[in-house]
C-alpha cells in the first residue's frame, strides 16, 4: 500500500474539529509525549505500528492537504523511507518533523506558520532551502543534524533570531560502519532498521555527516536560544557569542570508536570548557555549566 493511500484510510482522526489537521506515524509513546490526549483520537494501540510495516515508500505528495498543521513521519516504522515530500500548498503547517527519511530536499516557500523542522538522519547536502522560509522568525527549532551538510559555516542560522533548539551536530555513532540507531529514546539494532528501511542506515568515514565549520559568532543575536548541539562538528570558536539563555549544550568530539579517532575541530571548544570542570553522561544539560564558568572567567573584563 502507498503511503497517501494508507494516509487516508487509517490516520485520519475521529474527532472532526481535527480532521486533515494531523499525519502522526511514530510510536505511542512519543506521540503521548508530543501530542497528549490527541493520540486518543486514534483509538489505536501499539498493534497499529505492525500495520505500517505494509506501506512502500515513495514521493509523498500532500498539496491537497491545506489544513495540515502537524506532520510527523518517523522512517523506523515505515517499510522504507520518504524519498520527497510535496507540502508546497500547507501554509498553516506548525511543525514537520521527518527524522530518518531520505529526504535531499523541500519546498517550504509558503510554510508561513512553521515553528519546528526536524529533517535530523536524512540525506539533505545543502541547506540553502531554509532561505525561502518566508517567515524565518517564526521558527522555534531546528534539527538538521546527522546530514550529509556539505562545507558551510553557521551563517543560515542567522534569520532565526526566535530559535530555541538548534541541533547541527553528528551522533558519534554516526561514526561507526556498524552501529545502533537512537531514536525517540529507543535502541534499534542496524537490523532492525533493514528492516523497515532500505538501504540501512549506515554511514563511513566522513561522507554521511554534516561538514559544519569555522565560528559560533552567526547565533550572537539569537537571545533565546536554550539549546544547542554542534557534536563533531569543525566549529571551533566563538564561545563568548552565545547567549547567556543556554541550557543545554553539547560539543562532544573527537570520537574514539577503540580503532581509530575521529578528529572534529569542536575539540578545540570542549578543550576550553574542561578547562573548569570534566563533564559526565549523567549530565543531561552538556556543557551548559561550564559554560556558564567560561563566560564569567573570560568576560569579566569586557
Amino acid at each position: 500500500m502507498h503511503l497517501l493511500e494508507y494516509l487516508k484510510t487509517h490516520l485520519i482522526p475521529k474527532d472532526e474539529k481535527d480532521r486533515g489537521k494531523f499525519i502522526v506515524i511514530s510510536h505511542v509513546e512519543s506521540m503521548q509525549k508530543r501530542y497528549g490526549d490527541f493520540v486518543k483520537l486514534f483509538g489505536r494501540d501499539e498493534s497499529w505500528i505492525e500495520q505500517l510495516k505494509l506501506i512502500e515508500r515513495g514521493e509523498l505528495d500532500l498539496t491537497k492537504y491545506l489544513d495540515l498543521e502537524v506532520i510527523l513521519i518517523q522512517a523506523c516504522f515505515l517499510k522504507s523511507r520518504l524519498t520527497k515530500l510535496n507540502v508546497a500548498s500547507c501554509s498553516r503547517l506548525v511543525d514537520l518533523s521527518l527524522p530518518g527519511n531520505q529526504l535531499t530536499d523541500l519546498d517550504l516557500a509558503n510554510c508561513c506558520n512553521l515553528k519546528e523542522l526536524n529533517i535530523s538522519k536524512n540525506q539533505f547536502t545543502s541547506l540553502d532551502f531554509l532561505k525561502l522560509l518566508p517567515n524565518p522568525e517564526k521558527l522555534e527549532i531546528l534539527n538538521v543534524s546527522d546530514n550529509c551538510i556539505q562545507p558551510t559555516t553557521l551563517d543560515f542560522v542567522r534569520p532565526f533570531l526566535n530559535l530555541k533548539n538548534l541541533s547541527v551536530g553528528n551522533d558519534d555513532r554516526c561514526f561507526h560502519d556498524t552501529h545502533w540507531h537512537r531514536l525517540d529514546g529507543y535502541y534499534k539494532s542496524e537490523t532492525y532498521i533493514n528492516v523497515f528501511g532500505s538501504p540501512p542506515l549506515r554511514y563511513f568515514g566522513s561522507q554521511y555527516y554534516n561538514h559544519i565549520y569555522d565560528s559560533l559568532e552567526p547565533l550572537k543575536n539569537l537571545s533565546q536560544l536554550k539549546l544547542l548541539n554542534i557534536d563533531n562538528t569543525d566549529i571551533d570558536s566563538g564561545l563568548e557569542y552565545l547567549p547567556d539563555s543556554i541550557e543545554k549544550f553539547w560539543c562532544s568530539g573527537p570520537y574514539n570508536d577503540g580503532e581509530k579517532n575521529i578528529y572534529t575541530k569542536v575539540k578545540t571548544i570542549r578543550g576550553e570548557l574542561e578547562k573548569y570542570g570534566e563533564w559526565t553522561s549523567k549530565d543531561c544539560k552538556g556543557y551548559a555549566a561550564l559554560l556558564k564558568l567560561w563566560k564569567i572567567d573570560n568576560l569579566k573584563a569586557k
